[in-house]
């Protein structure tokens, strides 16, 4: 009796993981935190230019403002991105499903493709465009990067890209997910069945 009271010690622990809750909260907060760490993308577009602003001239200048305006809103929809995903942890991760992990793994890889679509899809087209406009190709000194026609259109075409196979992966999780779980409940129904058909039988 003594050595099962000893063997059941990790019980609540292995629950715990089994319940689901292991791998939802934490990813919540990864996906939080992830979010919170786009503020970085306007810090580091102040960064780049302001070590490059006595070298501009008025409308390369007036670029650089929009450009950091631009990477403002980016941020924030990007950290609005994390923050809903999160929320659909839970949905996604049943707490009566036997693989629970997958969900939530395949959850992450849709969001960081979305978050990465963005980046790249709208943000970047939205800050070459600006840049030819205003700046034609000087701010490729500050940002670090060529800019012409050519990567205007390739922004929005990586970014689409990125969103779809993310999107394709995740899908592909769940999916393995699914049907591992209704095998699952299949086996037991085909199991229940067996054995009131046993039971009858013995009748």
């Amino acid at each position: 009796m003594e050595n099962n009271k000893i063997l059941n010690i990790i019980d609540p622990v292995l629950k715990y993981i089994d319940s689901g809750a292991f791998f939802r909260q934490p990813f919540k907060w990864l996906y939080i935190l992830f979010g919170v760490l786009n503020i970085t993308i306007p810090i580091s577009f102040i960064s780049f230019i302001s070590d490059g602003w006595r070298y501009m001239n008025g409308s390369t200048r007036f670029a650089a403002i929009l450009i950091i305006l631009i990477s403002i809103a980016l941020a924030y929809i990007c950290f609005l991105i994390w923050f809903k995903r999160s929320q659909t942890l839970k949905l996604d991760a049943g707490e009566s499903s036997r693989f629970i992990a997958i969900p939530v793994v395949a959850n992450m890889l849709q969001t960081i493709g979305e978050w990465m679509g963005i980046l790249i899809g709208v943000g970047g087209f939205a800050i070459v465009l600006i840049a030819l406009i205003f700046a034609g190709d000087e701010l490729r000194y500050v940002i670090g990067a060529r800019i012409n026609f050519v990567s205007l259109l390739a922004c929005p075409i990586f970014g689409y890209i990125i969103v779809v196979f993310s999107r394709f992966l995740a899908e592909n999780c769940l999916a393995l997910a699914s049907i591992a779980n209704s095998t699952k409940s299949i086996d037991k129904k085909i199991g229940k069945g067996d054995e009131q058909i046993f039971i009858e039988t013995e009748e």
